[in-house]
């Protein structure tokens, strides 16, 4: 390399899944900036597809869609979730930069007058973490305090 020549940085890649055009673009114009690199698609059955014949990192889905399909998906390759699987996943994205503390799991996943236990998160913490590697997912659950879960997104 040149002395004034720099190392390309990597990329990565997202999807964004948004039927509202100008949040898409916003979006597209909000991660371009931060050096991701996006695709856009307007539809549900579109951002399938992109999902399933194109490699991403992750992808941005409108909030309104493909929840009841509840599959984790990379490549060609996907898994699907069980309700409670799905549930503390869905939780764990909705604060994605923090810490989550178990009882708030059990709280928000299982109700407030359930009787599960702390086990019973640990097991679906267990269950979703298998499903990310297995799917060789950059984006991992960590556990912060031994009682506390958050995920872990690759910044670029």
């Amino acid at each position: 390399m040149g002395k004034h020549a720099r190392k390309a940085e990597p990329v990565m890649r997202t999807l964004i899944v948004e039927d509202e055009k100008h949040l898409a673009e916003a979006l597209c114009q909000i991660m371009t900036e931060q050096r991701y690199q996006a695709d856009v698609v307007y539809d549900g059955a579109d951002g399938l597809g992109y999902a399933l014949t194109e490699q991403y990192d992750a992808v941005i889905p409108d909030v309104m869609l493909r929840l009841d399909a509840r599959c984790l998906i990379r490549g060609d390759d996907s898994d699907r979730l069980g309700f409670k699987e799905f549930e503390v996943l869905r939780l764990l994205m909705a604060n994605c930069h923090a810490v989550v503390p178990k009882d708030d799991i059990i709280a928000k996943v299982w109700g407030l007058e359930s009787e599960a236990e702390d086990n019973n998160v640990e097991v679906y913490i267990s269950f979703l973490r298998k499903k990310l590697a297995f799917l060789d997912s950059a984006v991992t659950i960590g556990t912060a305090r031994k009682v506390d879960y958050f995920l872990e997104v690759p910044t670029v």
